[in-house]
């Protein structure tokens, strides 16, 4: 390889393992120092979180290869090197897959939304998460495997499709991360489908509701959609960013095994790219939730200390002086300063249609989740 390639790709993926390092164990922390983060969208976050760090673990291993390659002539030192940026992506779609349902739920019963997701729940979900990932650290040394295959002649070389059977990645890899993501987007394709309709049913329910009543609802279902909407676009911008960074690498592998072009020096070279490119995708997640979350973003704040300190004293009302015009004045009950009140407003029939449908907000909302 040249040295020019070499030492920019050993300066990008260090850069990179410090933001992914940096960004995930910031989001993790900010989830665990702040309660108002610690909902069961944000728990599949810090799930997220987690499964980006494991690529930065296998990040050192990689930039050593440029160093020396003889670092990775081990099969199972070469095996490591994979085993957890493939643990990671496995983590982060299902990851993905558990949020789209989260927010699924969320959009079709919002008022249910608490008692359906609850702790168990939110440990059922890790547990998902989680195994299956372990699962491919451990099968990826023992399942499926080659031994390191010589790219030239007496010189093994520690590559991806090398060292794992491109049957394994034929026929389970890249199907099961094809499935995976094709439900995902469809998950969130009935999500945004069901959440116009919501929308559509609240705004026609807010003309019988009095301006003032419907904003002093408890659960307003205005203020609960949007609230619902502006998490769920933030989760599939997330999903967006994902697919972005991980489609040309699986499609380039895909090119590969299916048209045993796994020994082209072009394709490798290509496919390094887009290595890179999907390595990205894990340091881009906590920049998304800085941009689009405010809570995520005032921790972020807190953390670094970037927040300025408020004056703690609040500012002192203003007195009235004594010759001030109207201190002294008197109504004419002969009162000083008595309040004035508002003539009583009769309720025309619309008003008390309005009034009713206030008292029966709850109906109000069980219909829209209905919708």
């Amino acid at each position: 390889m040249e040295l020019g390639y070499e030492v920019s790709m050993i300066t990008i993926q260090a850069v990179l393992t410090i933001l992914i390092g940096f960004g995930n164990i910031l989001v993790i922390t900010a989830y665990f120092r702040n309660e108002k983060l610690q909902t069961t969208t944000n728990w599949f976050v810090v799930q997220l979180a987690g499964a980006d760090l494991l690529v930065a673990l296998a990040m050192p291993l990689q930039i050593a290869m440029f160093i020396r390659d003889d670092v990775v002539q081990d099969l199972h030192v070469c095996l490591f090197r994979y085993s957890f940026p493939m643990s990671s992506i496995n983590g982060s779609v299902l990851c993905l897959l558990a949020i789209s349902v989260d927010r699924y739920v969320s959009v079709i019963y919002p008022h249910q939304y608490k008692s359906v997701l609850t702790a168990k729940i939110q440990v059922l979900g890790a547990v998902f998460v989680w195994v299956p990932s372990a699962f491919v650290i451990v099968s990826v040394h023992f399942l499926g495997l080659d031994d390191i295959r010589p790219g030239d002649p007496g010189k093994k070389v520690c590559d991806f499709l090398y060292v794992l059977n491109p049957d394994f990645i034929k026929y389970i890899v890249l199907p099961v991360f094809s499935a995976l993501s094709l439900a995902i987007i469809a998950l969130y394709s009935r999500v945004f489908h069901l959440a116009r309709r919501h929308a559509a049913a609240i705004a026609s329910l807010s003309e019988h509701l009095s301006v003032v009543s419907n904003s002093r609802l408890k659960n307003n279902p205005r203020q609960i959609h949007r609230k619902n909407m502006k998490i769920s676009k933030t989760a599939a911008i997330v999903l967006g960013m994902f697919l972005f960074c991980m489609v040309p690498f699986f499609a380039v592998t895909g090119i590969q095994v299916y048209t045993d072009q796994i020994f082209s020096k072009t394709w490798m070279t290509i496919r390094m790219y887009t290595t890179v490119l999907s390595v990205l995708n894990s340091a881009l997640n906590p920049l998304i939730y800085a941009c689009r979350l405010e809570d995520f973003r005032g921790e972020f704040q807190k953390i670094l200390r970037l927040k300025r300190k408020v004056n703690a004293v609040a500012p002192q009302p203003m007195r009235r002086l004594d010759n001030e015009p109207g201190r002294n004045e008197t109504s004419s009950t002969g009162c000083e300063n008595e309040p004035k009140h508002a003539a009583p407003v009769a309720l025309t029939s619309k008003s008390k249609v309005a009034f009713s449908l206030t008292l029966n907000s709850g109906s109000v909302d069980k219909a829209i989740s209905e919708v």
